[in-house]
């Protein structure tokens, strides 16, 4: 059996407490890193229903014949669609939203509640 130096008992013993080191690290940091993780998702979340909301509110003025290029009707849709998304913050948490079938009646019922609490935004 080989004999191991004391150079490598060191060199092993220093990454074994590195090692060490950095799962207690993250052990004691996992709530602020779960809670990190959950904001971004939150934000990735509701961005992509804003865009979602922009894009789909412009098809549909589009489709009525408006210019939505003009800054007035632009301001309409933004601020409608900042309300939606507003309102799904304080009324729909982005961990229920995410699994949300918005073709069901309860996801329907949940959307139309967030577009009637913010309709007159388009008026």
């Amino acid at each position: 059996m080989a004999r191991v130096s004391t150079t490598t008992k060191v060199v092993i013993g220093v990454v074994a407490l590195a090692v060490l080191g950095l799962v207690v690290g993250v052990a004691s940091n996992l709530p602020a890193i779960i809670e990190g993780f959950k904001e971004g998702r939150d934000t990735a979340y509701y961005g992509e229903m804003r865009s979602s909301c922009i894009a789909s509110a412009d098809e549909s003025v589009k489709a009525q014949g408006a210019d939505t290029s003009a800054p007035d009707i632009q301001q309409k849709i933004v601020g409608y669609c900042d309300c939606i998304v507003a309102e799904a913050k304080t009324k729909l948490p982005a961990s229920e939203a995410v699994s949300l079938d918005l073709n069901s009646p309860e996801g329907s019922a949940k959307m139309t509640q967030l577009i009637e609490a913010c309709a007159g935004k388009l008026q």
